[in-house]
């Protein structure tokens, strides 16, 4: 009996010991799968443009001025986190859109600018060439008579799309290391900042899917 039983107590320390490991590698691979940005929990593209639109986008919701700032942004980056993503390059697209303070934003949203920025929100480039007017010399005063005037629109919309216009920037170009005519590279609108996050999101779903490849492939084999 003897005997026994000390063979029962080996074999139990033995089981003892292999339990403690078996719950050591669940931990361990619980916190790589936590560690992986996006597993499991990052909510769908579709629900993440839907939320977008209702917020900023489908009318009556709308940008103050057309233009879509850095705090708007940020209100929607802490939103998303609440729902599973934390955009990792928050701070990159963040640097393309305009601060609140920007002197082009509070041109835009003055109550006395409306019917202006309601016109130019329809022309393509019309945002790229105000912000670039607005930095030249006397800029801000420039962009705050058109915005404030009549039929001042007509000015941004012959700057944008005709070949006058194209002349035009060519002569606000000399001097200055900055093309005119060019776009700026930043974002305006809500649905230029929703187009760059839907690229953030394509990207962060290829690396999920890649992580999540590399870790099946090193993955120890069950025993049979």
């Amino acid at each position: 009996m003897f005997i026994h039983l000390r063979f029962f107590r080996l074999r139990c320390g033995s089981f003892a010991w292999l339990h403690s490991a078996v719950v050591v590698c669940i931990a361990a691979a619980g916190a790589a799968a936590a560690e992986a940005p996006g597993m499991h929990s990052t909510p769908t593209w579709a629900t993440i443009e839907k939320q977008f639109k209702e917020q900023f986008v489908t009318p009556p919701a709308s940008v103050p001025g057309g233009i879509f700032t850095q705090a708007d942004a940020a209100g929607f980056f802490d939103r998303l986190k609440k729902l599973g993503w934390d955009v990792s390059d928050r701070s990159s697209i963040t640097s393309l859109l305009l601060a609140d303070n920007d002197a082009l934003v509070g041109e835009m949203r003055n109550s006395s600018a409306r019917g202006f920025a309601a016109q130019v929100q329809k022309m393509p480039g019309a945002y790229d060439k105000l912000d670039r007017l607005i930095r030249l010399p006397n800029g801000v005063n420039t962009v705050r008579d058109l915005a404030r005037g009549k039929d001042g629109y007509k000015m941004i919309e012959y700057l944008s799309s005709t070949k006058g216009g194209a002349e035009m920037g060519k002569m606000l170009s000399k001097g200055s290391k900055d093309d005119f005519n060019k776009p700026t590279g930043r974002l305006y609108t809500a649905e230029q900042f929703l187009a760059r996050l839907r690229q953030s999101y394509e990207a962060a779903a290829a690396a999920e899917k890649d992580h999540a490849g590399k870790a099946k492939s090193t993955a120890p084999a069950q025993p049979r």
